[in-house]
């Protein structure tokens, strides 16, 4: 089977492919997927690059498997909140903890633009955006009701991504305040919690 590797001489076993993505992840996230090597992330693996080309055929689809887990989380959140009828409220508030849980993805993307240039010819990225928009716009919007909630989803998104100076309960309370506010075009009271 696929997911049965062998046991390392020290008793744990082995996840080949895994650790492939998490040292992926933390160069493309910290210097760039443009200037990331194939070879680079062979190097900290411990592997040949020819051993790294068994389990990821080439860059790009190495970039869409650590993109895909963090696109799957959110299709999956937004598919629920949809069945669920979610009210907006918690649609934003779950949207910011998985665009949190997932900063370091959504940091290389926004980040480096030839990341995207590996995802060109796939729909992975804007596919959630456009699904919380329709879920927050409504059905038939006025241009502004879409507009309102593609800036709160857009903004709420970066905030979780990019704001790493703020304390992260801070953080999550007032973002999702200011895209309720964006939303609706009306300010909320403010909660502590």
């Amino acid at each position: 089977m696929a997911g049965d590797e062998p046991q390392r001489r020290d008793g744990r076993t082995r996840d080949t492919r895994q650790r492939i993505e998490a040292v992926a992840l933390e160069l493309f996230a910290t210097q760039g997927v443009g200037q990331t090597s194939l070879q680079e992330i062979a190097d900290r693996v411990g592997l040949t690059k020819t051993a790294l080309y068994y389990h990821f055929r080439s860059k790009s689809e190495l970039v869409r498997s650590v993109v895909g887990d963090a696109v799957e989380e959110l299709t999956t959140f937004l598919t629920r909140a949809e069945h669920d009828q979610e009210d907006p409220g918690r649609i934003l508030e779950g949207f910011f903890d998985l665009c949190y849980r997932h900063r370091d993805v959504l940091r290389a993307l926004i980040f480096d633009p030839t990341a995207m240039a590996h995802l060109a010819h796939t729909d992975l990225m804007p596919r959630p955006t456009h699904h919380a928009v329709q879920l927050l716009a409504g059905p038939d919007p006025t241009p502004e009701q879409q507009i309102r909630a593609f800036m709160a989803i857009q903004g709420l998104s970066r905030c979780a991504t990019m704001l790493t100076d703020v304390d992260p309960d801070e953080l999550r309370t007032i973002s999702v305040a200011v895209a309720r506010e964006t939303l609706t075009g009306a300010a909320q009271p403010s909660s502590t919690g």
